[in-house]
């Protein structure tokens, strides 16, 4: 993998992190503001996260990017 394209990668994972926090978020505001009722928030924000908690992904996009950051640290050979 170029270098390039891992750094693309990178940032395409930042937005997606940023992603999920937007719209947990969001939907958190709706929940509270009373435009959607509870069974809607949580279904939504399940289908949203596919089954996975926030927690989840967050961790999951963490160790990718450290995964290819380590990939950028190693010298090419």
């Amino acid at each position: 993998m170029q270098e390039r394209e891992i750094k693309n990668r990178i940032e395409k994972v930042k937005y997606y992190k940023n992603k999920v926090r937007q719209t947990s978020d969001n939907l958190f505001k709706q929940y509270k503001s009373g435009k959607l009722n509870y069974s809607e928030y949580f279904f939504k924000l399940s289908k949203f996260l596919k089954g996975r908690t926030e927690e989840q992904w967050y961790s999951y996009y963490d160790s990718y990017t450290n995964n290819l950051k380590n990939k950028l640290d190693k010298p090419r050979e």
